[in-house]
């Protein structure tokens, strides 16, 4: 994708060429779309605009975008998406 998809919450950007992130996005997108979040690979041109990286240069987690340009990466970000559904929220104390 060469643009950003509008969300209502943030960017969730995974590593699409490997087979457990891309299984970890697969199973989770629809919970996390009917929370505001959009499912982006890390590769697309405008994440590494955005990011500051090269193309084609990897990370070595996933990485939250928020609406508010708040970028948070790994553990970090999970703790913000957990704090949209009700069952994990024990998760922030």
């Amino acid at each position: 994708t060469d643009k950003p998809v509008s969300a209502r919450c943030g960017w969730v950007f995974y590593d699409a060429q490997c087979r457990l992130c891309s299984g970890t996005a697969r199973r989770f997108e629809r919970q996390l779309l009917a929370r505001g979040f959009q499912l982006v690979p890390l590769l697309a041109d405008w994440v590494c605009a955005r990011l500051g990286r090269a193309p084609g240069e990897s990370l070595k987690e996933m990485v939250l975008l928020t609406n508010e340009g708040r970028i948070f990466a790994g553990a970090a970000a999970m703790l913000q998406i957990t704090r949209c559904f009700w069952w994990a929220s024990w998760l922030n104390g």
